[in-house]
């Protein structure tokens, strides 16, 4: 027994004898703020290492099925107060400044950024959750980290059924040390402070679940500008309700741009001569009249749910783009106006794999000629799909030769019509003129 003893003291020796330097590497290891504070109890060396840590994580991680459970909103409620009284503690012991912060009650079955069906299925109401809290929060933010800073609510069950009418205020922190910021507040209000300032090291900045109001739309894009985000490389926008006006001069240093679930957006404007990816997802603006894009760097772009239209255009970044187009339609409600808008900013591309949708009713026009010229296509890939009730199918060699039209500098050229499709409606059709004849 002695020696088993001996022994174990002499493991503790070992890893007591290390540098600090050493120690706070292992700290930055463990997964929770909790881990890091219990480690105090490891000997007399570890008593007050903890508050030399250079990262603290509160987060409740994974959900244990497909929804949570009471068990689980409990754990949430609880680490609440931890997160107050760590950070406290933190403050008051007078150490170092905190690299990374990081506070998160929202579970997630998995990927960095919960999906909007994942922050409804495993949102909950955290009525703890306070606007005195939350200020608090930010303000140790603002003045003792020093790098990243993530804080994420969950979506409430009442706040959803309100419509984002959240009682829950914030303000967006300000800091000109701050090199990433992910800001997913469950509806709350966010107000943008006229004395923002700048954010001079920022790099990445996700920002989501949040409502605008009184012009504080305005006053964000003027803070992700090139005057207040020089350093910016990716930002990300989501299921932001309030953003009206997205203006962004962005700096040539923006790489990565996402905006998606923009519901009230009426206009979007963005200068961003360094931007290479770019993703448009579930917006409702006006892509012809309303929606300018600058990017002549642009490598990717994928766009879905444009105008109505819910399939994906993708520039895949080796100057192949891929969408699918109408033969007719009715135009201001379903049309080629998406098309022409991502084709319009596929620059990059040299290669066209589209799929002619071709479906000729009555009352129906034709559409083809939204598309632009694009001169820089070689090589177009078209396949035509003969929906069932197409009642003309004559007209299909007409709508592709104006899309073959749109391209004067074809090497090679690829036609697949979907003949199984074609031959169904073909014999649908006999089938009824003899009907008719008997």
């Amino acid at each position: 027994m002695r020696e088993t003893t001996t022994s174990a003291a002499a493991a503790v020796d070992m890893i007591s004898d290390l540098s600090d330097d050493v120690l706070l590497l292992i700290l930055g290891f463990l997964l929770s703020a909790r881990d890091v504070v219990r480690t105090s109890v490891l000997s007399r060396r570890w008593r007050h290492l903890w508050t030399l840590a250079p990262t603290l994580r509160f987060a409740v991680g994974k959900p244990a099925c497909w929804t949570i459970t009471e068990d689980e909103v409990a754990a949430a409620c609880r680490l609440i107060p931890a997160v107050d009284s760590v950070l406290a503690r933190r403050d008051d012991a007078g150490g170092p400044d905190v690299k990374d912060l990081e506070i998160s009650f929202v579970y997630r079955p998995g990927g960095d950024v919960p999906n909007d069906y994942d922050l409804f299925q495993y949102g909950y109401d955290a009525k703890d959750i306070t606007r005195e809290r939350v200020a608090a929060w930010v303000r140790f933010a603002e003045s003792r980290v020093t790098e990243t800073f993530t804080l994420e609510v969950p979506m409430g069950k009442s706040r959803w059924r309100d419509k984002w009418r959240a009682p829950l205020v914030a303000d967006l922190p300000r800091s000109e040390r701050f090199r990433a910021m992910q800001l997913m507040l469950g509806g709350a209000i966010l107000r943008i402070r006229p004395d923002a300032g700048a954010f001079r090291a920022l790099t990445d900045v996700l920002l989501s679940q949040v409502t605008l109001r009184d012009g504080d739309d305005l006053r964000l894009c003027h803070l992700l500008s090139s005057t207040c985000c020089p350093q910016l490389r990716r930002l990300e926008l989501r299921n932001i309700y309030g953003l009206t006006n997205l203006r962004l001069d962005a700096a040539g240093t923006l790489e990565e741009l996402l905006l998606d679930n923009l519901c009230l957006m009426r206009r979007m404007q963005v200068d961003a001569p360094g931007l290479r990816e770019l993703t448009v997802l579930n917006i409702c603006v006006h892509v012809a009249t309303a929606a300018s894009i600058s990017a002549p760097r642009l490598r990717l772009l994928t766009c879905a749910n444009m105008c109505g239209r819910f399939d994906r255009m993708v520039l895949d970044g080796t100057g192949i783009a891929k969408l699918r187009v109408l033969s007719h339609g009715d135009p201001g409600r379903n049309d080629n106006r998406a098309a022409a808008w991502f084709l319009q900013h596929c620059a990059a591309a040299d290669r066209l794999e589209v799929e002619v949708m071709m479906k000729l009713l009555q009352d129906i026009e034709d559409v083809m000629k939204d598309i632009p010229k694009l001169p820089n296509i070689t090589d177009l890939r078209i396949k035509a799909s003969i929906r069932t009730g197409t009642m003309d199918t004559h007209c299909i060699g007409a709508s592709i030769t104006k899309l073959i039209a749109k391209c004067n500098r074809i090497e090679y050229l690829s036609i697949d019509i979907d003949e199984k499709i074609l031959t169904a409606n073909v014999t649908n059709q006999k089938a009824g003129t003899r009907r008719k004849s008997h």
